[in-house]
């Protein structure tokens, strides 16, 4: 596939996420979509989320406060700043618009902007993928009228292969690169699982273009992923 030269896909960091550096999750979706010549652009709601906020709401990113971050009560908080945090996504002008929820993710904070993008672009698809919508538990928290895709589990393989399909036009169903289904049959929202596991070694490093590293608390690191792997002999000692 041929990078075009319109974006056609916006990842965006939904809150409540680290603060001290830049996403690394959607760091490398951003470079493995743009690796197979996708053109990705990146935004960290969750950074600017904190910025906006006083003092006393910096300390709600601790994880301690997950109840105040998945009750209704969030949005009195964050009320007035909706509309700026909504006009800040759409002035990217990208009909697709990808939304990385980690299993603490304030599920009342995205429900709504959600329904301001959708009530402004009616025709944006969205897709919500991460921890946070990993079981069907999770999913019955969203409002799944707003949304188009769940991705499910690793999304390196799967959202490449959905993106594909979306921009080509090609029916969304379950295929060699992935499987789908509704979890209700009610439900307007599809799930996609890709079937293909990532291999590290096809996963191109993160390059961190399009995020602002001043935003940042640790403005002089970047993090990474490691692993440990242990030899045969290692393990018999």
């Amino acid at each position: 596939m041929k990078k075009s030269e319109e974006a056609d896909i916006l990842l965006v960091q939904s809150p409540p996420w680290g603060t001290r550096t830049a996403p690394l999750g959607i760091a490398y979706l951003a470079a493995f979509l743009n690796f197979h010549s996708f053109n990705v652009k990146v935004f960290d709601l969750n950074i600017e989320i904190y910025r906006d906020s006083p003092v006393e709401l910096k300390r709600r990113w601790d994880t301690q406060s997950f109840e105040f971050w998945s009750s209704e009560s969030v949005l009195e908080k964050f009320s007035t700043q909706l509309d700026k945090w909504v006009d800040r996504i759409l002035e990217f002008n990208i009909p697709i618009i990808g939304f990385s929820a980690s299993f603490a993710v304030s599920v009342p904070t995205l429900n709504a902007i959600l329904q301001k993008i959708k009530k402004r672009g009616p025709m944006t698809t969205i897709i919500v993928g991460g921890m946070g919508v990993s079981f069907p538990e999770y999913r019955l928290k969203f409002n799944k009228h707003l949304i188009d895709y769940f991705i499910i589990g690793e999304g390196e393989f799967a959202l490449k292969q959905l993106l594909g399909d979306i921009l080509t036009g090609r029916e969304i169903s379950s295929n060699n690169y992935y499987k789908s289904w509704k979890d209700h049959p009610e439900d307007r929202v599809l799930c996609v699982k890709g079937t293909t596991p990532v291999d590290i070694n096809y996963v191109p490093y993160p390059t961190f273009e399009g995020f602002n590293l001043e935003l940042y608390i640790d403005r002089d690191m970047l993090p990474i992923i490691s692993c440990l792997l242990y030899t045969s002999d290692a393990a018999d000692e």
